[in-house]
């Protein structure tokens, strides 16, 4: 099982050209052992959050279209993935990483 962070999926789906190897290791990769946390999937709807808000506070119509587009785009790629939570576990493993 792979369970990838938010930096690699940005690279491998959103940057592929730049990250070749990282794209061909991900393909040769059995689908149903890649995962992302869901802390994951927050971070990458955070990251489209962002430049939809900007849009809207300036109301350009163009970046507005384009920030919606983004979104949908990776809403449907966190629904494609299969997705670990974050539980007690995770946080007590979280935190021992930590030291504390």
């Amino acid at each position: 099982m792979f369970v990838l962070d938010t930096n690699i999926i940005r690279y491998a789906f959103y940057e592929p050209d730049s990250y070749p190897r990282l794209v061909a290791n991900l393909r040769a990769s059995n689908f149903s052992d890649v995962w992302i946390s869901v802390v994951t999937a927050e971070e990458l709807l955070v990251w489209r959050l962002r430049p939809l808000a900007r849009s809207m506070a300036t109301q350009r119509m163009p970046r507005v279209l384009e920030a919606y587009d983004a979104l949908t785009e990776i809403i449907g790629d966190i629904c494609a993935l299969q997705k670990k939570p974050f539980d007690r576990r995770a946080w007590n493993s979280s935190r021992e990483c930590q030291g504390r």
